[in-house]
Order: C-alpha cells, then sequence, then structure tokens
C-alpha cells in the first residue's frame, strides 16, 4: 500500500482518515496488521497520534563493487525480457530466513514489482539466487542497488561482496548498496553515511489483532524490493 497526502490537504485529517480507512481494509482481508515504511515527517506523528510503533532500523552497507562474477546471468528488465520471470522458480521462492517475519514472493508478484512505470530494474540469476537492481547516482556517482535476494532453492549463504561484483559490473558502478536483511547473503562491507541513505527508511508497525506481540516482533527478511523507494 502507498499512502500519500497532496500538500494542498495537509492539515485537514486526510492523512489520519486515510490510515484508518486502511485499518477497515487490512482486517478485512484477514491480515494481522499493517507493516510501514515511512518518511521523517510521518513516522513521528504516525508513532504519538496513531498508535503505531516505531521498529528499529535496518543496516544499510557500501559494499565494493571488486571480485569475481562468474555463475551469475544478468538481464536488464524490458518488455522483451519481462517473460524470464515466469521460469525462474515453481511456485513461492525459498524462504531464506529461519526466524521473524518475511515477504512471499511468486514470479507473478516479481513480475508485477519489476513493471513499475518510471523504472528500470535487472536480475542477475544463478542457479541459487535471484538479485534484483537497479542503478541510481549520488554526487554524479554511479551506485548500485541490490533491491533484493531471492531463493530458488534452499543453499549456504552466498558472499554479499560477489553479488556486489555482479550487481557492479553490470552497472559500471563502483559500489554497490544494500539496505535490509538478506539471510541468503553474508554481508560485509561500509556502513553507509547518513547523507547518502535513501528516504524513507523509517519502519513502522500497526497490528489489527489484540493478541499480537508487537514486542516479539522480527523482521526475517525484507528490502528494498519490498517497498517503493526504488
Amino acid at each position: 500500500m502507498d499512502l500519500a497526502v497532496d500538500p494542498d490537504a495537509r492539515g485537514s485529517g486526510a492523512f489520519r482518515r486515510t490510515v484508518e480507512d486502511s485499518y477497515a481494509r487490512g482486517t478485512a482481508q484477514g491480515f494481522d496488521g499493517i507493516l510501514g515504511v515511512a518518511n521523517a515527517n510521518s513516522a513521528p506523528r504516525m508513532v504519538a497520534t496513531l498508535g503505531w510503533r516505531s521498529l528499529a532500523s535496518l543496516p544499510v552497507t557500501m559494499i565494493p563493487a571488486v571480485g569475481r562474477t562468474s555463475g551469475f546471468q544478468s538481464t536488464s528488465i524490458t518488455e522483451s525480457t519481462i517473460d524470464l520471470v515466469d521460469g525462474l522458480v515453481d511456485g513461492e521462492f525459498v524462504r531464506a530466513s529461519r526466524t521473524g517475519y518475511a515477504p512471499v514472493w511468486t514470479p507473478e508478484l516479481l513480475r508485477w514489482r519489476l513493471r513499475r512505470p518510471g523504472h528500470a530494474y535487472s536480475i542477475h540469476v544463478s542457479n541459487d539466487l535471484v538479485v534484483v537492481s537497479t542503478r541510481t547516482h549520488v554526487s554524479k556517482v554511479p551506485f548500485g542497488i541490490i533491491l533484493g535476494v531471492l531463493q530458488r532453492r534452499s543453499s549456504a549463504q552466498v558472499p554479499g561482496g560477489r553479488v556486489a561484483a555482479v550487481v557492479g559490473r553490470h552497472h559500471e558502478a563502483p559500489f554497490v548498496i544494500h539496505w535490509g536483511r538478506s539471510p541468503a547473503l553474508r554481508i560485509r562491507g561500509i556502513p553507509l553515511p547518513q547523507k547518502l541513505m535513501p528516504s524513507p527508511l523509517s519502519l513502522v508497525l500497526h497490528p489489527f489483532v489484540s493478541d499480537f506481540n508487537r514486542d516479539e516482533f522480527e523482521l526475517g527478511e525484507f528490502g528494498f524490493l519490498d517497498f517503493d523507494a526504488y
């Protein structure tokens, strides 16, 4: 769900009404709650006045794009290549995390995500993984962005540096950024400076059911692919 308020409607209560309407819709569909990724302006207000809980920040890492790149096939997603997604797995991608909550991805859902208008995406496929990426610039320097890492089958962790090398070479970028939790990767790199961090990155949670234990809520897997920063 994307939620935004027109600047001309700010202060009219439109934000609160829209949020409360999302509660009703989510409850009607049988959801236990909503996980949100809010901007710096919205997150404090959602916690203070709407009863959301602020969650711990997820790590942002900058990884040098150096190393071997064998074993991956990189493809830029276009109308002529999008059909490649359909054959990546049968049914759902394998969950990499053993604890916590994790998004459920299927080829159908991934295909829908990669067709977001106005954005360019690539996939990097090995026997075990599907890595989704894009490219951005910070102060005219190109960066590769790891949006998500999906497992095709259960396997041991893959070095994050190897995936960064694959993504960086494809996007002609010297560094690659990873945000979130990707249990399929072993991430080592440089903590990203605050001024380079994309926004929004504030995680907030609102449960619908009374027996939902917010203190025990944990994200086992989550990344840029799971919302629309890119």
